[in-house]
């Protein structure tokens, strides 16, 4: 079926997008001339500065490959909800419709995606949609494929496990380590992800915190440090952070109750998040959320204002607060902001233009940085993390992904000091032959940037 070189019998991995690159991933496993896609994302920053998406437009994958052979594609499984592994599914999928498996969290978060759209052509994705459950073996083309649930900044993260006859693969997806993590399984070591049983051959693995020593900061720290925070402050506050981490918004409303404030939630991302959360029975019921109108006329101390736009977005609520033009509340210089999230490489301009207005208006900006407690954890391992994962699989074989190159040089150079084996470095468009033995083919298929309308 593969007019390429792809031996029948062999295992094979090949990265389209996330590796070589933070964001966008999408990523293709090969064998018995059959193919799984494993996430679809997208992403709206522009990094390098080469594509200049416009305001109506993202980045996606050049998927060229997969719909040269969409006839060999059984399936897309999904590891978790965030946009840079779901947010090109709308725009791509019906260049190789096939049946997509996800969780019950992440199928929501894109069945509401479609629901939002007015193109009815969407609508056929919902019918191929299939909710699996973690820890159990779903057999897909040659592949028998298992969700292992992980910790990370959404809900409902997961690893795979991906079988076949001859090797059987980790790929890690999004992860840390994260013994309370607020909502979701608590994964203080590998062990508690139950792999024990199985004999692991390749690891492909999260390289996103590969520079950084140590362990990655606990979500439930996150909520101390926001308290912390938070009980200081002497007028309002505003918190931002990103919408798709549900326990963070558990805990800022936790924050909200316990420091005596009302919270108040201004950004349809939010609420449609929530919303999710809801429905699932992930939000806990005795945490109340309130409309800005709803507390507009309470004294400054009693009021939290849950908003978006952390990456500084101009259309976003703190974008709009920050200028003045957000109808029916006005910052003043007695208020504080708390940034709880990252800068994502190629945001930076803009974030600093929103602190640089609201430092004119007099408000008080707080980021992890500036402060001596956490307000922003992770979602990525560190190298301790990567450690210990090594350490309890112990891979023959590992391939570094979801990183700029330099992440996946110091991921390869570290996991060779650990004792794997062989280390297999590549980027987007490489080739890795995972058996029967492991090899590297640079260039095997282009794998570029590619500019589309948002759906």
């Amino acid at each position: 079926m593969f007019d390429r070189p792809v031996v029948h019998e062999g295992v094979y991995f090949l990265p389209l997008g996330g590796t070589g690159e933070i964001g966008m991933n999408l990523n293709v496993y090969l064998h018995q001339n059959k193919m799984v896609m494993v996430d679809c994302g997208s992403m709206f920053q522009d990094p390098d500065g080469v594509l200049k998406p416009r305001p109506n437009e993202f980045i996606v994958p050049d998927t060229a490959f997969v719909e040269e052979h969409r006839g060999a594609l059984e399936a897309i499984v999904l590891t978790h909800a965030h946009e840079d592994h779901i947010g090109a599914i709308l725009a791509l999928w019906h260049r190789f419709p096939v049946r997509l498996y996800a969780t019950t969290f992440t199928a929501e978060v894109l069945r509401r995606k479609i629901m939002r759209t007015a193109e009815p052509k969407f609508q056929d994705i919902l019918s191929q949609i299939v909710i699996v459950e973690t820890n159990v073996p779903y057999q897909i083309g040659p592949f028998v494929i298992s969700w292992v649930p992980v910790t990370h900044s959404t809900l409902e993260s997961n690893a795979l496990l991906i079988e076949t006859k001859s090797h059987t693969v980790l790929h890690t997806g999004d992860w840390k380590l994260d013994a309370k993590p607020v909502l979701g399984p608590p994964i203080s070591t590998p062990a508690a992800l139950g792999l024990h049983a199985h004999s692991i051959d390749s690891v492909i693995c999260d390289s996103t915190n590969a520079l950084k020593p140590g362990a990655s900061v606990s979500e439930y720290e996150v909520f101390e440090g926001l308290r912390q925070t938070v009980a200081k402050a002497s007028g309002r506050v505003f918190v931002t952070c990103f919408a798709s981490n549900v326990s963070r918004l558990v805990s800022i409303a936790q924050v909200a109750k316990d420091t005596g404030r009302y919270l108040a939630v201004m950004g349809r991302a939010f609420e449609n998040m929530i919303s999710i959360a809801k429905a699932l029975g992930y939000w806990p019921n005795n945490l109340k959320l309130y409309s800005a109108a709803e507390v507009a006329y309470l004294p400054e101390r009693e009021v939290l204002f849950l908003v978006t736009g952390s990456q500084g977005e101009s259309r976003a609520a703190l974008g709009r607060l920050s200028r003045g033009s957000h109808q029916g509340v006005d910052m003043d210089a007695d208020d504080t902001v708390i940034f709880s999230a990252m800068r994502i490489p190629g945001n930076e301009i803009e974030i600093s233009r929103l602190i640089a207005n609201l430092t004119a208006k007099g408000v008080k900006v707080l980021e992890n940085k500036t402060l001596n407690c956490a307000v922003h954890a992770s979602g990525h391992p560190c190298q301790d993390e990567l450690q210990a994962l090594y350490q309890y699989v112990k891979p023959r074989i590992m391939i570094p992904t979801h990183g700029a190159l330099a992440h996946l040089e110091k991921h390869a150079e570290l996991a060779s000091q650990w004792g794997i084996k062989r280390c297999l470095q590549g980027l987007n468009g490489d080739l890795f032959q995972l058996y029967p033995i492991g090899k590297h083919v640079p260039n095997f298929t282009k794998a570029e940037r590619v500019l589309l309308g948002s759906p």
